[in-house]
């Protein structure tokens, strides 16, 4: 592009036409250009290169990210600071590209070179001052609504480029963009037109950098304990994650196999303690909490390995707990999320007979959702807590041995085989009424079970209470999913009806004060019930329940539990106010 032109005008003088600016200003220009000469510089598009150093064996990725595995199998992981061209050790790995590599479903396509470049482009835009660009450099005093814009732009007259959209547009004209061949709307067939980089020539970059994975950086025993903590989740930055405590990571797996899932929760540096799986750290014995509990064994929230704040690990009153937890199969301990009480009864349940696995994670499942009410009556009915939990485990047991594996999982499916059905039929009745009995058996549980559920139903749609109460907060939407208050007896049992659940008998507590439900709505659809107590001005999480019972979504249990959090600040907030009132009053 030509930066001046010279103008002749037949018969006059000869003038100077202004100099042109790229993307119209010469800020995203400088930024341009640098990233472009640091692109260039220093090859990002070269996707692998290999070499070994007295004996080191060093993978780089893009020339950014760099893997170096020593001969006692230790890695060190580092990137590249493009500003001032050094390397430098790291141990955050969120900006990371992810290699697939496990399992084979997720490696039959090599169109993950784009998202490399893509991180690429990023880091050397970055490098360059992009975060420093305004976004708009003069102000924007008028939007308008544009067809087929989801959001407003600039007024006639005032449109220019925008930094994010200079960034685009690099992106774009590197790895390319997908395009419409054919349709309407949102609906119709695409395909990826491509840019700068060619595709043959990245993905055969993709294949050789997987390859050189494989053959000079991944750890087979460091794989291995990894499917054993979760076998669904072996990305490449969580394989390199655990990889950095490899050390520890594989005296736990040669000692205690079955206890690496708990790793995720204990600080790694932690990992290599010979007492790390002690009584002395897992059992209080009259203590008020031990080393387990507190720094450093405990990591700080988001500190942990996978930086998940869904749960910790905990010390147990009890050391049957424990000896139980410590003899699990890794299966039933990945399952357990933090649970004190769930744990501590099927110990003392003292199931003597052989039981799938499946059957203990469908409890643990289920006691993961009502925590907070399984810790309540464990306390006031702990023999009664412990004897169905006795029958249950006994009766799958019983089906797994005469019917085999297969059938159990269906029966676990199923109404019949559904532990929250019952445990809202027993919190609310049956443990009252001295059920179950010595002698129970879980088919007779269940006929009483689906009594009170129908009877329950019948109330609650033919003689509604016409009970009403308000919540502190309203319609809520927390990533996408929508939160919606149920404020009356009406409300609730639309929704027990609808989701097949009882939550139509908890409109005693709402209208009390004492209870909370909001109906949830996920973006693709997915419904689900989310229940919390409110105990002396705090908010307690209870349950949260899908149709039936079913489960409920991560994300939807996440947001969930930041609901009740921003509940228990607005009750905080409401408890201030009104002692601010009171002492006016008093003044």
């Amino acid at each position: 592009m030509l930066l001046r032109e010279v103008a002749a005008v037949r018969g006059g003088p000869r003038v100077e036409a202004a100099a042109r600016e790229a993307f119209g200003r010469a800020d995203l220009a400088k930024v341009y250009r640098q990233a472009k000469d640091l692109i260039i510089t220093h090859k990002l598009f070269r996707l692998v290169r290999y070499a070994e150093l007295e004996g080191v064996r060093q993978l780089t990725i893009s020339n950014l990210w760099r893997i170096e595995r020593y001969a006692d199998g230790a890695i060190r992981i580092l990137e590249h600071d493009l500003v001032h061209d050094a390397w430098v050790e790291v141990e955050d790995l969120a900006g990371w590209p992810e290699v697939p590599f496990f399992p084979v479903r997720e490696t039959r396509t090599l169109d993950w070179w784009r998202e490399i470049a893509r991180k690429a482009i990023w880091k050397a835009l970055n490098a360059a001052g992009y975060a420093e660009l305004p976004q708009y450099r003069r102000l924007v005093t008028r939007w308008v609504e544009v067809k087929g814009s989801p959001f407003p732009v600039p007024a006639p007259g005032q449109q220019e480029m925008s930094a994010a959209h200079m960034a685009y547009r690099m992106i774009e004209r590197y790895i390319g963009k997908q395009v419409k061949v054919k349709g309407k709307g949102k609906t119709g067939v695409y395909r990826w037109k491509g840019g700068l980089l060619e595709s043959k020539s990245m993905q055969a970059g993709a294949r050789a950098l997987r390859a050189g994975f494989f053959e000079h950086i991944l750890d087979g025993e460091v794989l291995s304990a990894m499917r054993v903590i979760d076998y669904r989740n072996c990305s490449f930055t969580r394989y390199l994650s655990y990889a950095r405590w490899r050390e520890g990571l594989l005296k736990v797996a040669r000692e205690h196999r079955n206890l690496l899932p708990l790793l995720r929760r204990i600080n790694p540096e932690q990992w290599t303690r010979n007492n790390l799986f002690s009584r002395k750290l897992w059992v209080r014995g009259g203590r008020r909490f031990t080393a387990l509990d507190r720094r450093p064994v405990r990591p700080a929230w988001g500190a942990g390995i996978e930086g998940d704040d869904y749960w910790r690990v905990c010390s147990f009153d009890d050391g049957a707990a424990w000896r139980w937890l410590s003899r699990a199969s890794s299966v039933v301990v990945k399952e357990w999320r933090g649970g004190r009480a769930i744990v501590t009864h099927l110990a003392l349940a003292k199931v003597s007979v052989r039981v799938p696995v499946c059957a203990y994670v469908h409890v643990l499942r289920a006691a993961e959702r009502r925590q907070e009410s399984i810790e309540r009556y464990a306390g006031s009915y702990p023999g009664q807590l412990q004897q169905l939990l006795r029958v249950y485990l006994i009766h799958c047991a019983m089906l797994w041995k005469e019917q085999g594996h297969g059938y159990v999982r269906g029966w676990l499916r199923s109404e019949a085989g559904n532990v929250s059905n019952m445990l809202d039929y027993l919190m609310n009745e049956g443990f009252d009424r001295g059920q179950p009995e010595r002698n129970a058996t879980w088919p007779a549980l269940l006929r009483r079970s689906e009594d009170w559920h129908k009877r329950i139903a019948i109330e609650h749609l033919e003689g509604e209470k016409g009970l009403q109460w308000s919540s502190l907060l309203g319609e809520t939407v927390i990533e996408g999913i929508v939160f919606t208050p149920l404020n009356n007896s009406r409300a609730l049992a639309e929704e027990g009806y609808e989701m097949g659940h009882c939550v139509g008998s908890y409109d005693g507590h709402c209208a009390k004060g004492a209870y909370q439900v909001y109906a949830v709505r996920e973006p693709d659809g997915r419904r689900s019930t989310l229940g919390f107590r409110v105990i002396k001005g705090h908010a307690r999480w209870d349950q949260h329940e899908g149709g039936r019972h079913g489960r409920v979504s991560t994300a939807a249990l996440r947001a969930g539990k930041q609901l009740v959090r921003a509940y228990a600040e607005a009750l905080a907030e409401g408890s201030e106010a009104s002692q601010a009132e009171q002492a006016v009053a008093e003044i």
